[in-house]
């Protein structure tokens, strides 16, 4: 993604055309192209729709399209880059491509990681949580495959990890290596069969082909492996190689015509420039509308982003220049995308744990750690990332592979140390708390046990506040019955404490599980005979659900067993919706009771981990004493 995100270093001079001539030192043919001002203005907006997306989620839902922008413009460059090497020079020179393509990425990648995974062990908690295994995927190019692998849903409120954004690097990595081996025969085969036309129709029937697994994948229930998955994620990447096959990189790099008053000139302008800003008003409307968490809108926003991003290089190109696009303020930051995409989920994700345990509020800690990931992008641009990439480029090509050899020994001990992070968290867990705040969960990705825990917590009934006062009565009822849980990771890092207060509960808790899933979770409980004498149900933090999946659930569970719904606590768009249709359908039936964990952890945030979601132990025996308060006021 280095290219798509500005992290191209660059020697140039303007152009007449309002371009920027744009040369690397001994980088070859293939490097030597002209640097367009309104794709450095792309590339700015699409790592504000990704830094948005991350800080503030709630207002920008959909603010994630931008990494599918990113891919649109880095497949189209890429190709453009290799069509121009080809024609100066008859082929590809695969070695000295992939050294410009590590010379871009590892520089950069490799300072966030050695400076972020310190503090992180430090901190533990959140901060590490699976953040050996995202480094290890980061350095090897398969960060894509290690989320997935890892069950992660890049969409869950429990957010990202410290090194989640790095997916999407894997996935162009992977295309980097790929894509120089499969143009030049691409080409070779149609040569006589129209050409570089046609090669454009072949990978878009590619692009068609990567939407038609998406689709599948999607409609199969498998949405992070949709998104994650290289082949289901290749949509952007391959329309932006197409453009470039179809329109040609020369025709960009001609003089831009000057601007028309009047005539049909003026007309054509004035209708490229209104379709400019209409598809970056899409974009826009998409990024602020979007509810990524109903199913399906995952997949329909990947694949109209990309489309809306290839129609957008086609526009600005036949308008050859914008002054909005390519003005000097977002030219600095698509120049530094690439450091900005790299540093700011590290550093929100260090930062809210920091100033939340130094009890900070939300709006503060984001803009803190929004001012800190410019600062860092800019600094790194300067001082790492040019520097390391001039020299790994200069001179002789043995010189440049002695620097990747570093890099790539840098890179390995990197790995080492993610691997013994990754293998042995106990080295470095320490406590679950860090100044006075609860950490999220390092909890396993999956809770599916019977009886009681093999340590107890002590009285989880008597927390603080509403939900720890579970009455003596009621306590030895609940003591006596059987129960099953499902839910989600809030009921995951929950269930020790539930097991205290219902010794014969079983826990089904899944990290990133949604409400629609509940009626069959429930569905394959109560055919194994396995749902006991009360159900309780805590889902909807990761996305919209309403009273359909809840009745669903209701009548699987049957008239004669005791249901309790537990609310909602998420600063997300969707929580109050949830929260409404779970009393709505509480009030429907006379076996279904509600327990108010919103209400409950709402007098007590500081008990919750730096995303305002997941409970310590303290917030925990809360969640578990609304269940059996709403359990005893049902039984009423």
């Amino acid at each position: 993604m280095a290219d798509a995100q500005g992290g191209r270093t660059e020697t140039g001079a303007r152009t007449p055309t309002g371009r920027w001539a744009t040369a690397e030192p001994g980088a070859g043919p293939g490097a030597a192209v002209a640097r367009i001002a309104w794709l450095d203005g792309l590339r700015a907006i699409a790592v504000i729709l990704v830094i948005a997306f991350h800080l503030a989620p709630a207002a920008v839902p959909g603010g994630f399209i931008g990494v599918d922008l990113f891919f649109v413009i880095s497949g189209f460059i890429i190709t453009a880059l290799l069509l121009r090497e080809i024609r100066l020079t008859g082929g590809i020179d695969l070695g000295r491509f992939w050294l410009r393509r590590a010379a871009r990425l590892i520089p950069g990648l490799l300072l966030v990681l050695v400076v972020c995974l310190p503090p992180a062990l430090l901190l533990g908690g959140a901060a590490l949580a699976g953040a050996g295994w995202q480094a290890a995927g980061a350095v090897t190019f398969t960060a894509n495959w290690v989320e997935l692998a890892r069950s992660r849903d890049y969409f869950a409120p429990a957010g990202t990890g410290l090194f989640g954004n790095l997916w999407s690097l894997g996935i162009e990595e992977q295309f980097y290596l790929l894509w120089p081996l499969l143009l030049p025969p691409l080409l070779v085969t149609v040569r006589r069969r129209g050409g570089r036309a046609t090669a454009a129709l072949v990978v878009l029937a590619a692009a068609g082909c990567s939407v038609a697994l998406l689709a599948a994948a999607t409609a199969a229930g498998m949405e992070a492996a949709a998104y994650y998955a290289t082949p289901t994620h290749l949509v952007g990447l391959l329309l932006g190689c197409a453009l470039a096959l179809a329109v040609g990189p020369e025709r960009f790099a001609r003089p831009a015509e000057p601007p028309a008053r009047s005539g049909a000139r003026g007309g054509r302008a004035t209708a490229l420039t209104a379709a400019t800003a209409a598809l970056v008003g899409a974009l826009g409307v998409l990024a602020a509308v979007a509810r990524p968490q109903q199913p399906g809108v995952q997949a329909s926003l990947v694949v109209t982003a990309s489309v809306l991003g290839a129609l957008l290089i086609l526009v600005l190109g036949a308008r050859g220049r914008d002054r909005v696009l390519g003005s000097r303020a977002l030219r600095w930051i698509g120049d530094r995308s690439y450091g900005l995409y790299l540093w700011h989920v590290p550093v929100l994700v260090l930062g809210e744990q920091v100033l939340g345990a130094a009890g900070w509020s939300t709006t503060p800690r984001r803009l803190l750690a929004l001012g800190a990931t410019v600062v860092l992008a800019a600094v790194s641009h300067r001082l790492v990332e040019r520097p390391a990439r001039a020299a790994l480029l200069a001179g002789s090509p043995g010189r440049g592979l002695r620097g990747l050899a570093v890099a790539a020994a840098a890179a390995a001990l990197v790995c080492l140390f993610a691997a013994v992070v990754a293998l042995s968290p106990g080295l470095f867990a320490g406590s679950s708390t860090h100044g006075g705040v609860p950490a999220a969960p390092a909890a396993p990705h999956r809770a599916e046990e019977h009886g009681p825990a093999s340590s107890s917590r002590g009285d989880a009934t008597g927390g603080p506040g509403t939900g720890g006062t579970t009455e003596p009565d009621a306590a030895a009822e609940l003591a006596g019955i059987s129960a099953t849980a499902v839910g989600d990771s809030v009921m995951l890092a929950s269930s020790e404490a539930l097991r205290d207060v219902i010794p014969g509960i079983r826990v089904d808790a899944v990290e990133s599980r949604q409400l629609g899933a509940g009626p069959d979770v429930v569905q394959a409980a109560q055919a194994q005979g396995g749902l006991g004498d009360l159900l309780v149900v805590g889902l909807g933090t990761n996305g919209v659900g309403g009273a359909e999946s809840l009745n669903r659930i209701v009548e699987e569970a049957g008239p004669d067993r005791a249901v309790v719904f537990v609310t909602v606590h998420a600063e997300r768009s969707w929580a109050a919706e949830v929260n409404a249709a779970i009393r709505e359908v509480a009030a429907e039936h006379d076996n279904v009771a509600v327990a108010d964990w919103d209400a409950a952890i709402s007098v007590h945030p500081e008990l919750l981990a730096p995303d305002g979601i997941h409970p310590g132990a303290a917030g925990a025996a809360i969640y578990a004493g609304t269940v059996a308060d709403a359990y005893a006021e049902a039984r009423r």
